[in-house]
């Protein structure tokens, strides 16, 4: 299954579950690269080097693969980002992670570790209700189903004030945890 394409040095390079090809006609493909066992091709991105990035079937951590201009294997490695989901190098050779997780990851090398760069902005864009009280926004991040039915996210309450934004969930308020599961259990 095909997965990405990124054109590097003048060459169509295509993702496959199985590993990663590079062809300059666009007829005969070349094998560049296989995954790690057990491990598939998520994405390849196209910078001042050639990135491809692989996960797994199975709950596991991604790793990355970097190569030069002549497809080169520069590095192997985890990432900064254990759960990576698309990386980029910038013009000054930094790369940026997106992953599943809050906030950016950047690394001043491919194999370094990350900067990790909070922003000041909602946790989830997953929205239910917005209340403006006291000076302040809280926002509801239940969400709902293309279908107009509960979403059930587990993102909690969204709250800015002082020009930040703070957010209460099940992990740091046990109430909602328990409240949220009788209201599943309601709901069933």
């Amino acid at each position: 299954t095909a997965t990405s394409l990124a054109v590097y040095a003048n060459q169509l390079c295509l993702g496959l579950h199985e590993g990663i090809y590079n062809t300059s006609d666009g007829v005969n493909f070349s094998k560049l690269y296989t995954p790690k066992a057990g491990y598939r091709t998520l994405f390849l991105s196209a910078g001042p080097h050639l990135i491809a990035g692989f996960n797994c079937a199975v709950d596991c951590n991604t790793y990355g693969a970097l190569f030069d201009t002549n497809y080169n294997l520069i590095s192997e490695s985890g990432h900064c980002a254990a759960r990576s989901i698309y990386t980029v190098e910038d013009q000054t050779n930094r790369f940026w992670y997106a992953d599943m997780y809050l906030g950016f990851r950047s690394s001043p090398q491919f194999d370094s570790g990350c900067e990790l760069r909070e922003i000041n902005s909602p946790a989830s864009k997953k929205i239910s209700d917005i209340l403006i009280a006291n000076n302040k926004v809280y926002v509801t991040t239940g969400g709902v189903t293309e279908s107009l039915l509960y979403s059930y996210t587990r993102d909690g309450i969204l709250i800015y004030d002082n020009q930040q934004w703070s957010r209460i969930h099940e992990d740091n308020t046990p109430i909602i945890k328990q409240k949220e599961a009788i209201m599943l259990i309601n709901a069933i």
